[in-house]
């Protein structure tokens, strides 16, 4: 039988490569911690599609050289495979690919359904070479014949390699500039490698060809958890391992520091990120962030770890004495109510609020109830930030009314959110808004005070009750939305209220940028009617000819001020010429904090127009508002 030079010259070298660079990959994907997801679980398909093709390509060759008894079977058998899993190994890169560059809709049925179609046209031109002499195939006299110049696999390769190259051009904008010239050039060096053999008469390497996109893939999309320069796993890795070891007792001992800038990590890495490790067996070394570290260590391999502590604690105050690194460690326990990696950094991050800097503290259980409490707000008020339903029932309004000085009477209201939730009882805005603000859910809850604040107004002016206005707080953040303007507006216009029986607070901002955004979003809705507070004043920065460049109405004096012009004279003397300027100014006064006769009448004296605070009402549900309110035929303006 005539196997030709094509055959003959074939080596194992390449096949044998093949198997032990794929052995290599599984042994390395083993062993560090990146997240196992599905498109990590194609390179592991693709490893063992490589074994697969170099295994075949062995026996197909070694069967063509020693011609054993029914050898041209198996030998059909062995090639026939051989070339099916390479085209499948190059289709498969195009999928992932193409998931890789977030190919969806039409473009996701055009390209996958050219690779389905694609892939079983060539799959059922290979089984049928026979018949049609493109590529390989043996005759009936057992005789095998090459069509190099109508060869379908390569023409199969070629296409599955445009699809690729063109994924990544049409889809550049989803690569990384680097990630997408190294993934270009691996390919060319393969279909190189490829066409070199040909005048070599050769195809020992060609399997070998095919790993070079595996190892690509594995190093740019998916790279090496290992920060090189300290030793450390990164953020990544430690998410992963959370979830991997979610049922085991271990110690997690969480890191913040205060790192001198003359000081780099990498003259800290030897004596500081590996301190631990003559303490602990098999322990684990995140490091989170640039100044936050998390070491893990097995309860299991470590019962005496309590005893290691004083010890630990003393090497780590001697670290601290070498580089003058301010930390705070925290040392917790896994806990089963404690869900993933990020909620532990979350509970870390929670109990170092409280803790001063070169200090250490231990979770207790009243930390952890806490923290599952502050998840318990999130998500409840996640909820209702998705929900976007402007009646949300756990949303409550209350209002503290306000004394009109001139009439003596109750014209106007603030208005205070309260959220109401099941198995947490009634949240005040001190420990929900915060959590709201970070996560950027503050907004829809606004858009709920305001819509049932309107509502209510309508509802007592029904009822034949004077209301001036009820003023509604927002977040200095929420003026950065650039559909502020509409929401407000439109809430307004849909509950028919008038414009001028809603003001909004805002408290005033240090930042420059800040102060020019509120001055064009309190100039759009100053023409709808919108009334304006400047809330808190006293507490923040302030800069007298900034403040009076915005188009405020009311200047409301925070707490603070109204105890303090009760303290002493020269107290008095500053918040009274206070008040001179802003109602000199043009502008009204409102004090708050008023909770008795002294206070009230003190205010008074300093051009209040109007007071609020426990000397009248604590916040009352918006229901109750009409108790304090004139109806509209007793109000004396």
């Amino acid at each position: 039988m005539d196997v030709g030079n094509f055959y003959q010259n074939y080596t194992s070298v390449g096949d044998v490569a093949t198997i032990a660079i794929c052995v290599i990959n599984w042994f390395l994907l083993s062993s560090t911690y990146a997240e196992k997801k599905n498109s990590l679980n194609l390179f592991n398909i693709a490893n063992g599609i490589c074994i697969g093709s170099a295994c075949c390509s062995f026996a197909f060759h070694r069967l063509l050289q020693i011609q054993p008894e029914g050898y041209v079977l198996f030998a059909y058998m062995t090639g026939k495979m051989m070339y099916l899993l390479r085209i499948l190994l190059y289709a498969l890169l195009a999928y992932y690919l193409s998931n890789v560059a977030k190919i969806a809709g039409k473009q996701r049925i055009i390209v996958n359904g050219s690779l389905v179609i694609g892939y079983v046209i060539y799959f059922v031109l290979q089984l049928t070479s026979h018949l049609t002499h493109m590529g390989f195939y043996f005759d009936d006299e057992g005789v095998l014949h090459q069509n190099y110049f109508l060869d379908i696999h390569t023409y199969a390769y070629i296409v599955c390699t445009v699809i690729i190259v063109a994924i990544v051009k049409l889809k550049a904008s989803h690569f990384v500039t680097k990630v997408r010239d190294c993934l270009e050039n691996v390919i060319f060096l393969g279909y190189l490698i490829m066409v070199l053999q040909i005048p070599f008469h050769q195809t020992s390497y060609t399997c070998l060809t095919y790993t070079f996109p595996i190892i690509a893939g594995l190093f740019l999309f998916h790279y090496n958890s290992y920060d090189l320069e300290t030793g450390t796993l990164d953020k990544r890795s430690f998410l992963t391992y959370i979830k991997e070891i979610r049922n085991e007792d271990v110690i997690l001992v969480c890191m913040h520091l205060r790192i001198a800038p003359e000081k780099t990590i990498k003259d800290m890495s030897h004596h500081f990120f590996h301190f631990n490790e003559q303490f602990f067996k098999d322990t684990c070394t995140f490091r989170i962030s640039n100044n936050t570290m998390v070491l893990v260590y097995p309860l299991n391999k470590n019962q005496d770890h309590l005893s290691k502590y004083p010890e630990l604690l003393e090497q780590f105050s001697g670290l601290y004495d070498i580089y003058k690194m301010d930390y705070k460690l925290s040392f917790i326990k896994s806990d089963p109510r404690i869900e993933d990696g990020e909620q532990y950094l979350g509970l870390a991050m929670a109990i170092e609020k409280g803790m001063e800097w070169v200090n250490y503290k231990w979770c207790t259980e009243e930390d952890i109830e806490n923290f599952i409490r502050m998840i318990a707000i999130k998500n409840e008020i996640s909820n209702i930030n998705e929900l976007n339903n402007l009646e949300d029932e756990r949303v409550k309004i209350y209002c503290q009314p306000v004394l009109n000085c001139k009439n003596n009477q109750f014209t106007t209201a603030e208005a205070l959110m309260r959220i109401e939730l099941p198995g947490l009882g009634m949240l005040y805005p001190d420990e929900f808004v915060p959590i709201a603000e970070h996560n950027e859910f503050i907004h829809v809850l606004s858009r709920i005070v305001l819509y049932k604040t309107c509502k209510q107004i309508v509802e007592l002016e029904r009822e034949g009750y004077y209301i001036e206005r009820i003023s509604v707080n927002f977040s200095m953040e929420e003026l950065r939305n650039p559909n502020f303007c509409d929401d407000i507006i439109d809430i307004i216009t849909d509950t028919k209220v008038k414009p001028d029986k809603i003001a909004i607070e805002l408290t005033e901002s240090r930042n420059e940028h800040d102060r020019e955004l509120v001055k064009t979003v309190m100039g759009q809705l100053k023409e709808f009617g919108i009334k304006f507070y400047l809330d808190d004043f006293g507490t923040g920065y302030s800069n007298f000819e900034k403040l009076m460049g915005l188009p405020i109405d009311i200047v409301k004096f925070d707490r603070s001020l109204t105890i303090m012009s009760g303290k002493d004279e020269q107290s008095r003397f500053m918040v009274d010429r206070f008040a001179d300027i802003f109602a000199n100014s043009g502008y009204q006064i409102l004090f708050e904090g008023v909770e008795n006769e002294e206070d009230e009448k003190r205010c008074m004296e300093m051009k209040a127009k109007y007071l609020q605070g426990f000397k009248y009402s604590k916040p009352v549900p918006i229901e109750e508002l009409s108790h304090f309110l004139e109806l509209e035929e007793n109000w004396s303006k």
